[in-house]
């Protein structure tokens, strides 16, 4: 639904901006109108949300010079970082959240960093979460995530679900191998989603599951894991 607002909008605004941070929780790390050090001047439209109006037009000016690769675009993130705290939006680095909120704006062949999907994706890692988040790239890169996204979309696109994005669906497997979602209780609450579903819809998941799970495993992405074609 906030993919769908943001493509509608065009582009982030603050009301979305804090939707997306309270639910993957890092909203505390954007300071609040009390504690922000964003420099104010007269008539500068920021409203009663600082932090969260100036990091808005950070990261939508970034999308107008969007790089075509991972690594790059990487880069380009710990770019947005350094400006966010430069001007005053957040004293520690916003680098899991700042790939999420590109996510909503570019989400094509992109997928977002986490401490979850990074222990998923088994990589030796280094200490920092701004080194971590280009290291993480630049794996997901040499393993072929983009050509691997890009065929599993295809499938998805043929099935009642067109539109799902399959690079969600990678970042969910690469959060259950880290351990977030794999465990007993979040298997039963998924089970108990599905069993509420419409029966036609419910039917159309479990085939496209099945489907998908035949076509790559739960080894994709995995060191030496089968490389799709370019």
């Amino acid at each position: 639904a906030r993919l769908h607002v943001v493509r509608s909008t065009g582009n982030l605004t603050v009301p979305v901006l804090r939707s997306i941070a309270l639910e993957y929780n890092v909203t505390r790390l954007i300071l609040g109108a009390e504690k922000s050090e964003v420099v104010r001047e007269d008539g500068d439209g920021l409203g009663d949300d600082p932090s969260a109006a100036r990091l808005c037009a950070i990261l939508n000016a970034a999308r107008a010079s969007w790089p075509g690769t991972l690594p790059e675009r990487a880069k380009a993130c710990l770019h947005i970082v350094d400006e966010a705290k430069r001007q005053g939006v957040a004293k520690k680095d916003l680098a899991s959240a700042t790939t999420k909120f590109m996510w909503f704006l570019q989400p094509s062949d992109w997928t977002v960093f986490d401490r979850f999907a990074k222990d998923g994706l088994g990589f030796k890692a280094p200490v920092k979460a701004r080194d971590q988040m280009l290291t993480f790239y630049e794996a997901l890169d040499a393993r072929g995530f983009v050509a691997q996204a890009k065929e599993m979309q295809q499938l998805v696109d043929d099935s009642p679900f067109r539109g799902l994005p399959a690079t969600r669906i990678l970042d969910t497997l690469l959060m259950a191998r880290g351990g977030r979602g794999d465990d007993e209780a979040s298997i039963a609450m998924l089970r108990g989603f599905v069993a509420v579903l419409p029966e036609t819809i419910r039917e159309a998941a479990k085939a496209l599951a099945t489907t998908l799970q035949l076509r790559f495993g739960h080894d994709v992405l995995k060191p030496d894991a089968r490389k799709t074609a370019a």
